[in-house]
């Protein structure tokens, strides 16, 4: 009795366990098949894109064909223009007086900055010339400071090369008084930016 009943509890052991095995390989199998018709979807959806795109073009060349060479496309493509007209003619009457008083809203804004520039042509023509002076000081200031510069790493070079040669050259640079005339020219560059800034 009792091996019975233990063969009778492994056989339904088993048989859930299979059933189990069976219920998972069916869920893959549905999940499988989900993607191959995803898969088969955007394959035909592909497919019938291009074959609409292509459909639709023949389309609009038969279209054109009939506009251009039928008596019948002819006149349906001028009652067509007609209406398009008529329908331009009709929002142009039902509109008009609201265009007319945006364009006149504009036209007169445009006058009164017109005026105004004018009437203060003045400041801002010295505005103008403080600008345009201000960026000629800086690129008078950027070539004097890139001169400078490479001046300065051509004396460094020659002092690491030759330093004799490097303490000659300063020594010649102050007899002279050449270091002296880039310093006035730095101080004239700057008086020219002071005053076309207006500052002190």
């Amino acid at each position: 009795m009792k091996a019975v009943v233990t063969l009778t509890a492994d056989a339904s052991g088993v048989s859930a366990g299979v059933n189990r095995a069976l219920g998972q390989l069916q869920r893959l199998q549905d999940g499988v098949s989900q993607l191959r018709s995803m898969a088969v979807a955007g394959m035909l959806a592909n497919v019938f894109g291009k074959f609409a795109s292509g459909a639709m073009d023949q389309a609009n060349q038969i279209m054109d064909a009939a506009r251009t060479y039928s008596p019948e496309g002819m006149r349906g493509a001028m009652d067509k223009q007609m209406a398009e007209t008529e329908s331009m003619m009709e929002l142009g009457k039902a509109f008009g007086n609201i265009v007319s008083l945006i364009d006149q809203a504009a036209a007169a804004h445009i006058k009164d900055l017109t005026k105004y520039l004018i009437d203060n042509k003045e400041p801002i023509g010295q505005a103008l010339a403080m600008i345009v002076g201000f960026g000629m000081g800086l690129a008078d200031v950027s070539a004097q400071l890139l001169v400078g510069f490479g001046k300065l790493v051509e004396w460094v070079d020659t002092l690491l090369s030759a330093p004799a040669t490097a303490v000659d050259q300063a020594a010649s640079a102050a007899a002279t008084g050449h270091l002296g005339m880039q310093a006035q020219g730095a101080g004239m560059i700057y008086e020219l930016l002071r005053r076309k800034m207006g500052g002190e």
